[in-house]
């Protein structure tokens, strides 16, 4: 809620199209920009690959209760003896398209993905509040503190998503008032209803039964419920569908952000006449988060995932205390409390929990910053050669 916040106060100042890319230019010029945009570019990317594993998951167990059984090795990726996760590469291909036919028609198409998933969530909550055993909410730490820190450093992957609001302030109507609204409203929803669901869901089943990549669907399923079973499993492939939408298009504005600036290649900033889509931008990035999604296993994308979103949040709130240093006159229509001490307390909490992450995180992460700096020194460098050619 503090990384909100901040999000908000810079939402409402600054908009425009790139979301913390835009905030870094602003804030700290086009190398900083161009750092936070390649991290931005490497953490949506990830993301939406990881959501995308997930969703095959779910639609494969779903073929399999029908009696449709794809062969493993077309499910799972080489690294774990397949081929390749084609259901999960087919996902994002379909996005594409939808993406392509413009906004209005895929916000239509998400807005009913939205709503089953809500009606979803409401039947999971009320058959499973009608099957509470608390008894196994004893132990209440099974793992202690570590587990809480280590279970934060990835379990908050499920709220990334708010800052992909910030992403598509250029397409908003009255983006000083509702984008501060849109992030912290719904970041405040997704907060209950996890809450909410985590407690009946542990109320049905004990935390031990719950590693499987569908446990609300075989939660109910053990409690006599199989017809509602395989209801959440249709209401968890409408509900990640949508987050593979939406994060699919916060990267696409990102990266138009930043062909814009020519930080990136010219020819990405193309409009489509009738669709006013970047398609070019659209169908380049279906290519490579496809190949992710299907050759990449997916905890070790969901934890490059973690640490990228952490940076990304450092690197906002830091841009909130020092635009109130060079920028006191900039119009906010939603400020932070108590600033500078909320951004501070985010910036310490979001770099503790960096450190529970894997050493094999921050080798790629750092690989792909070296990799980010050694591509601006090569741009810049031609850069200055066709202008003295010129001159």
């Amino acid at each position: 809620m503090m990384v909100a916040v901040c999000y908000a106060e810079l939402g409402s100042a600054l908009g425009g199209c790139g979301g913390a890319y835009n905030y870094a230019l602003y804030s700290c010029g086009k190398l900083c920009a161009w750092l936070v945009g390649w991290v931005l570019l490497l953490q949506y990317s990830f993301n939406v690959a990881t959501v995308a594993v997930g969703w095959s998951g779910y639609i494969t167990n779903v073929l399999h209760s029908l009696g449709i059984n794809i062969p493993s090795y077309l499910t799972t990726d080489p690294i774990h003896n397949g081929y390749a996760n084609i259901p999960a590469m087919l996902i994002i291909f379909t996005i594409a398209a939808i993406l392509s036919l413009g906004t209005s028609g895929s916000a239509r198409f998400n807005e009913i993905l939205v709503a089953i998933k809500l009606t979803v969530i409401a039947i999971f909550i009320a058959i499973g509040s009608c099957h509470m055993n608390y008894a196994n909410f004893t132990p209440f730490l099974p793992f202690g503190l570590n587990g809480i820190i280590n279970g934060a450093g990835i379990i908050f992957f499920a709220f990334i998503g708010f800052d992909a609001i910030s992403a598509a302030s250029e397409e908003t109507i009255n983006p000083s008032r509702n984008v501060p609204l849109g992030i912290l409203l719904s970041l405040g929803f997704c907060i209950i209803v996890y809450i909410m669901i985590a407690a009946v869901l542990l109320g049905i089943a004990e935390y031990s039964k719950l590693n499987n990549p569908s446990p609300l669907a075989n939660a109910l399923i053990s409690i006599g419920h199989p017809i509602a079973g395989g209801i959440i499993c249709l209401g968890a492939i409408a509900g990640i569908t949508s987050s593979i939408m939406a994060m699919y298009y916060g990267l696409t504005r990102i990266g138009l952000a930043m062909s814009r600036d020519k930080l990136l290649p010219q020819f990405l900033v193309h409009i489509h006449v009738a669709s006013a889509t970047p398609r070019r931008l659209i169908w380049l990035a279906s290519i490579i988060i496809a190949m992710l999604a299907g050759l990449l296993p997916i905890l070790s994308m969901a934890n490059l995932v973690n640490l990228c979103t952490l940076a990304i949040f450092i690197a906002v709130c830091t841009f909130v205390i020092i635009l109130r240093i060079t920028q006191p006159q900039l119009t906010r229509t939603f400020k932070t409390p108590w600033s500078p001490l909320i951004p501070l307390s985010a910036i310490g909490l979001c770099f503790y929990l960096m450190l529970s992450l894997s050493r094999t995180s921050w080798l790629c992460f750092a690989a792909w910053l070296l990799l980010g700096l050694l591509i601006y020194a090569i741009t810049a460098k031609l850069k200055l050669s066709a202008k003295g050619e010129v001159l």
